[in-house]
């Protein structure tokens, strides 16, 4: 069993001081959880106000100068509202520079608000979220020049740098929270099932069908990623593990400030998307 906390605080000027002291207490809490034993911390995504961060891969870079051991997750890096080579560019160069330990997170997001900041229609978010991851892991496993024609995304002879340092890529999670659909999709990539608990997602599994729905989920996760070999990123499925192992991950609370919201669910079998 491995062990993470997932960073989605938020600032609040009155309890944390300014910016800079702010992310100063968070990467000291990240230099303590690295002594404690914790196996990954996480940084979620978000783009208004205080709440989680804007950039993922800068706070994780700066905890990664701090570190040595600990890997470095997304708790989840927006594919949607960002154009997939730039994440690309951008976790590929974190992956160097931190000594191969990202952990790479993905997901579409739950708020509207987000998708309007960067003029994205929300009805294209389905299909930009796996095109975009596509393409991104197309990038990744390049070992020459490539060309790309998509619905939203054209690339002609394009050559990708740098390359990951984990091969062939790092870990991917792919994010879900209600729809089996979205863990179907993550087991035909050959990526494991990132469970989030959203408070107002949470709420309406509250219902007495919801463990029953929450088991169906792990099925259909499971059962996609034994047959992931099928489509042409799929890797090939990992003998006697399964989704149904997910486990959360209980923080213990820290100086400096509050303690880190929420857990992170891990996998305990990280996959990878294989061209």
């Amino acid at each position: 069993m491995k062990f993470g906390i997932l960073y989605n605080v938020e600032y609040h000027p009155e309890i944390h001081g300014s910016p800079s002291q702010y992310y100063e207490h968070i990467l000291d809490q990240i230099q303590l959880e690295e002594e404690l034993g914790y196996d990954a911390v996480w940084f979620g995504e978000h783009h208004y106000s205080g709440y989680s961060f804007g950039s993922p891969p800068l706070m994780a870079m700066a905890a990664a100068a701090r570190t040595k051991r600990i890997r470095l997750g997304t708790g989840v890096s927006l594919v949607p509202l960002h154009h997939p080579i730039r994440l690309a560019e951008e976790y590929a160069m974190l992956d160097v520079l931190s000594q191969g330990r990202l952990e790479y997170g993905i997901g579409r997001g739950f708020i509207k608000y987000a998708y309007e900041v960067f003029g994205v229609d929300e009805d294209e978010n389905v299909r930009r979220y796996r095109e975009g991851t596509d393409l991104l892991v197309k990038a990744w496993l390049a070992d020459a020049p490539f060309s790309y024609q998509g619905e939203f995304y054209t690339l002609q002879d394009y050559s990708f740098f740098p390359k990951p340092r984990q091969q062939p890529h790092p870990p991917m999670y792919a994010a879900g929270a209600v729809t089996p659909e979205s863990y179907e999709w993550a087991g035909s990539r050959g990526c494991s099932p990132l469970l989030l608990a959203v408070p107002r997602i949470a709420a309406r599994l509250e219902a007495p069908a919801s463990e029953d729905r929450q088991r169906r989920v792990f099925r259909v996760a499971l059962i996609a990623r034994r047959s992931s070999a099928e489509h042409e990123y799929g890797a090939p499925p990992v003998p006697g593990r399964s989704a149904e192992g997910a486990v959360r991950a209980e923080p213990r609370r820290l100086p400096h400030g509050r303690m880190p919201r929420n857990a992170a669910w891990r996998s305990p079998s990280p996959r990878r998307c294989e061209k």
